[in-house]
């Protein structure tokens, strides 16, 4: 036996399982096969609820209530045509729910389906009728951040995740999300497994391992955060991405959501972004003098692509923005087009592109270039058309700023030939490339020293000599290098926070004609070595010597 609730009694009932659920199938499907014949005998449509996507949004059409009453269900929303299903379409309560619906000047085009099928999907949305269906949900934290050990996180954590009860699966999610805020992740992931369901964050780029939740919550936190970010509860088959919004200490934190379906249930990610972000100077990123000087230079471009390079996670947007900010003055119009908007800027019109509706990239560039803009970033370079466009637009007048995935600076140039740009329109319009990683800083607090000897000791040397060469400067290897250790400020991992290792190519009108005669990657980086151009690995080298990061760290990224 199992409790299965009646939606329009309120009561719980038990259900049969086993041989009782086998005969109770068999009933239902006469019941559906019934329905059926009613239904074209009506000339209306018959609805299986098994099989249909029913968005929760709907349920925000009218007051939740009426719905109950009428038991019915609206499964489609097209313009102002509604489908909105029920066993009885007869009913006085269904008459006067399709009544209201057309007072609000919606169409309706009634259909029929079985009150249990109907039943399931009322039981799901009944979990949150804790608040009034018609307002917007706006969840609010009110705590307070403290330094506490990573284990009495977990072990608080756990306790809270195991207290879960239907009637505080939000308050439960909250206490999550909350835990990953106070432990500075950017992502949190559950991931079910065929016992239990893994919950991770992942801090300063690195996934760690919280705890395990029983699969029964879960589903019930799976459920819950579906509805907070309007997606369709009962559809598990395909995935899906939404967002949803809470407040932290006053400050809104937009969420966005993404689920795809696995062997074992759908995994959920959520990343985390402060709507309030003040994005930081390109110094504070990371960025040594060098690039800094460059910087300094393409701010006052009047017309050149500037491209950021890197894999997924890498801190391009974050850098793009930044650099958005330097250009962010009176006398210049930014637009951005960008999938999806991140995080919203001040005096700056940000567009969202939107794929399916055939709002694309290309499309989105070559009508933003109508709007006069002077400056145009482009959330991401995918294909010739875009590309193109974009080479184009640097060439007119405007200053655009996007992003590659390629694995250094100088690849760039070959992946733009890939795309099967022409080298003579690589070259000029082409001003700035970085390439870049995030490495993990070391924590301050607790940062121990590791003395060079040995093979360390003569692999950095040798590298310091080429860099020395290259720079024509003399940085000197010290004795010890920083080494991370573990406290309770970063959580026993030895880091707090990250920063940018890089290289920057400035395109000069003779590295513009190399790249114009097809020149390899070699012959274009020995040019770029003879005016002092550092790789990122050697950038992070020198961040090294400086106690930034750790060796460890710098070869993780850059190997």
């Amino acid at each position: 036996m199992q409790d299965f609730k009646d939606f329009n009694t309120g009561k719980t009932h038990k259900k049969q399982t086993h041989e009782g659920s086998f005969t109770q199938d068999i009933v239902l499907e006469q019941k559906r096969q019934k329905l059926k014949t009613l239904a074209a005998s009506e000339g209306v449509r018959y609805v299986d609820l098994r099989n249909t996507t029913v968005n929760p949004d709907l349920f925000r059409l009218i007051p939740y209530q009426i719905l109950l009453e009428a038991k019915a269900v609206i499964t489609l929303k097209h313009g102002k045509k509604l489908q909105v299903v029920t066993e009885d379409s007869k009913s006085n309560q269904f008459q006067a729910l399709t009544g209201k619906l057309e007072q609000q000047g919606f169409e309706i085009s009634p259909g029929l389906c079985i009150f249990e099928d109907m039943q399931l999907i009322h039981n799901q949305i009944q979990t949150f009728q804790t608040q009034n269906l018609t307002q917007k949900i706006e969840n609010k934290l009110d705590y307070s951040d403290s330094s506490t050990q990573l284990a009495e996180y977990i072990a608080d954590l756990r306790d809270s995740i195991e207290k879960i009860t239907p009637s505080t699966i939000r308050e439960g999610l909250n206490g999550i999300i909350f835990k990953a805020i106070s432990m500075r992740a950017s992502d949190i992931h559950i991931q079910p497994q065929e016992q239990s369901s893994l919950l991770r964050f992942r801090v300063d780029g690195m996934l760690r391992n919280i705890v395990d939740i029983k699969s029964a919550i879960y589903e019930s936190i799976l459920t819950q955060i579906k509805y907070d970010s309007h997606l369709k509860l009962n559809v598990r088959n395909i995935p899906q991405d939404g967002r949803m919004f809470i407040t932290v200490n006053n400050q809104k934190v937009d969420i966005r959501v993404s689920l795809i379906p696995t062997e074992f249930g759908e995994t959920v990610v959520l990343r985390l972004l402060d709507t309030n972000k003040q994005f930081l100077n390109l110094a504070d990123l990371g960025f040594n003098k060098q690039h800094l000087n460059n910087f300094e230079n393409i701010s006052d471009l009047s017309q050149g692509l500037i491209l950021v390079t890197g894999p997924t996670g890498s801190g391009k947007t974050t850098s793009l923005y930044s650099l958005l900010t330097r250009y962010n003055t009176e006398s210049r119009k930014i637009i951005t087009l960008e999938d999806p908007i991140e995080y919203h800027l001040e005096n700056i019109v940000q567009s969202q592109i939107l794929e399916e509706e055939g709002y694309t990239f290309k499309s989105a560039l070559e009508s933003v270039l109508r709007q006069d803009p002077d400056v145009v970033m482009v959330g991401e370079i995918r294909e010739y058309s875009t590309a193109n466009t974009a080479l184009q637009a640097s060439l007119t007048g405007h200053v655009v700023l996007s992003t590659l995935h390629t694995n250094n600076a100088v690849e760039t140039i070959q992946r733009l030939y890939n795309m099967g740009i022409e080298p003579f329109l690589i070259g000029p319009s082409l001003n700035c490339i970085i390439a870049q990683r995030l490495v993990r800083k070391i924590c301050p607090n607790c940062a121990t020293e590791l003395k060079l000897e040995g093979s360390m000791k003569d692999d950095l040397r040798d590298k310091l000599a080429e860099i020395n060469e290259t720079q024509q400067k003399n940085y000197v290897l010290p004795e010890a290098i920083k080494e991370p250790k573990g406290c309770t400020e970063c959580n026993g991992t030895g880091y707090k926070g990250r920063l940018v290792i890089a290289e920057m190519i400035m395109v000069d009108p003779d590295f513009a004609e190399l790249i114009i005669k097809k020149s390899t990657n070699k012959t274009l980086l020995e040019y770029l070595k003879q005016k002092g151009f550092l790789t990122m690995e050697q950038d992070g080298i020198l961040k090294v010597l400086a106690g930034a990061t750790s060796l460890s760290e710098v070869y993780r990224v850059t190997k």
